[in-house]
């Protein structure tokens, strides 16, 4: 049994990004039920066709799945829209969110809860997905990059270089520490600790002792690139960066499980599942590395950049892998052999892509969103 649960949540929070901006300029939009992460079916395991595309009405930030063959299109312009994907129309209007940059955010571990930065008017907000209401904000300014929940806490981290605990409910500060360097990547919680890595290599680890105590553990250096991805495993926190260097920090000492160094820069965030990290550098290649020891289980020899997520559906433990090369390519590959399953070539570079129940939706540099699937969804 893991050490850390519900890893699986915090690695699809990334995913879930459209969510944060959900009041609507004509009323608050409000959920039927809490976001489901999609789980793999027949479709991923051969060769899927295109089944419809639709020109989206402006750039894409984000896709999130959502129940009942629906996907949810957030736009750079501010739009918020969902589509039938058995069609590939639009369901109802477009609503038009709040006009605000989001810097950082999480949802909380009852799915319900939605806690989120602005930087326009350097507030942190608390949304209720269920309920549709705002339950508090709080004027702090800075907040940036991953935001995790210990408990009754809300940790976050700013630009300035403080690290601040927020009481969940209340909405106030209990505690807040300030360090040397910034932290543009935000923390990353561990059962009872919270860890976070400054641009100066610098790494924190604290303790939540009790609803307003808070005490660091360990304080180490790390020798990793400021431009880096991270992402909780079990064993501990996976940093990939862009010297190509891997390496997993375990949470309780500090101590390093294994440091590799890999031909490229990776840019692309990683899939961890069953043990296992599914990690695609630039130049194309793709490795599967063993989280106990480091070690490479198999790799892909691919042709391209990976600078989009690595994506499986993670409702369940996956078998299938999903790489989106940027210049237009998408491999499915066997997560326990490398195998390829399937390959699918565009026509232009891809902006994002997306799992679903039922197909991948991926959309292109022209914003013309594509559905696929082998097997019908009629």
């Amino acid at each position: 049994m893991h050490r850390y649960p519900n890893l699986r949540l915090k690695q699809s929070r990334l995913a879930l990004l459209g969510l944060l901006l959900v009041t609507c300029y004509k009323g608050p939009i409000q959920l039927n039920q809490p976001p489901a992460l999609p789980v793999e079916n027949a479709w991923l395991h051969a060769a899927p066709e295109e089944v419809w595309s639709v020109k989206l009405i402006s750039p894409p930030a984000s896709l999130i799945t959502l129940a009942d063959g629906q996907l949810m299109v957030l736009t750079y312009r501010g739009e918020l829209c969902i589509y039938n994907l058995i069609i590939g129309k639009l369901t109802g209007r477009v609503w038009q969110p709040l006009r605000m940059q989001i810097t950082g955010y999480t949802l909380g571990d009852e799915h319900q809860i939605l806690y989120f930065a602005s930087a326009r008017d350097k507030e942190l907000h608390a949304y209720d997905l269920m309920a549709a209401r705002k339950l508090w904000k709080l004027h702090y300014g800075g907040l940036t990059g991953n935001m995790t929940t210990v408990g009754q806490q809300l940790f976050a981290a700013t630009k300035g270089g403080s690290i601040i605990a927020v009481n969940r409910a209340a909405g106030n500060v209990v505690w807040a520490k300030r360090f040397p360097g910034r932290f543009t990547n935000g923390v990353y919680g561990f059962g009872n600790r919270v860890l976070a890595l400054s641009d100066r290599g610098q790494m924190y680890a604290f303790d939540v002792i009790a609803a307003d105590s808070i005490a660091m553990a360990w304080q180490q250096e790390i020798t990793v690139q400021p431009t880096y991805q991270a992402v909780p495993t079990p064993q501990g926190l996976l940093i990939c960066d862009s010297f190509g260097r891997i390496l997993v920090i375990e949470p309780d000492s500090g101590g390093v499980i294994f440091n590799n160094l890999l031909p490229a820069p990776i840019y692309s965030k990683p899939l961890v599942t069953d043990g296992a990290a599914i990690i695609a550098t630039s130049s194309g290649r793709v490795y599967a590395i063993n989280l106990d020891s480091g070690e490479i289980m198999w790799e892909y020899e691919g042709a391209g950049l990976v600078n989009l997520p690595i994506i499986a559906a993670t409702g369940a433990t996956p078998t299938i892998a999903v790489i989106p090369y940027s210049r237009g390519t998408v491999v499915a590959l066997e997560i326990a052999s490398g195998r390829l399953v399937w390959e699918h070539k565009f026509e232009r570079p891809i902006r994002l892509a997306a799992i679903t129940d039922t197909g991948l939706a991926v959309v292109d540099r022209r914003n013309r969103m594509h559905f696929l699937s082998s097997t019908s969804i009629e």
